[in-house]
């Protein structure tokens, strides 16, 4: 029986990631950092990624409804599941790294990602 609390699963990328923008764990290796967090479908998830070198990052995130560890598509490979980027999305598909792309330096940053 499927988990009735599906999991979002959020990727932190850095600068030298070619996988962008996959948030999906089978690319869990070439993530900087990778989080899942369990929530029901009327709540914020909240990541804290903590000891991040200065660098250039985005962060891809979906929400894992049917609970298979993977974003559900459609046959064209168009997402089933709600999905969001750091930077926002792109008009005709996911933004490119430079669009999504934030600096992570000394100070503490809080970033927002919308889901759609």
């Amino acid at each position: 029986m499927k988990d009735p609390d599906p999991r979002v699963e959020s990727r932190l990328i850095d600068e030298f990631e070619s996988e962008f923008p996959q948030c999906d764990p089978r690319y869990a290796g070439q993530s900087y950092r990778g989080a899942s967090n369990t929530v029901t479908s009327t709540e914020d998830a909240t990541f804290l990624f903590e000891d991040i070198p200065a660098g250039t990052y985005a962060i891809s995130v979906f929400h894992d409804l049917d609970d298979d560890g993977k974003l559900a598509t459609n046959f064209i490979g168009f997402p089933k599941e709600p999905y969001g980027f750091s930077g926002g999305h792109g008009k005709y598909g996911p933004p490119d790294f430079e669009k999504a792309s934030f600096v992570v330096g000394e100070e503490a940053l809080s970033i927002e990602v919308e889901l759609k």
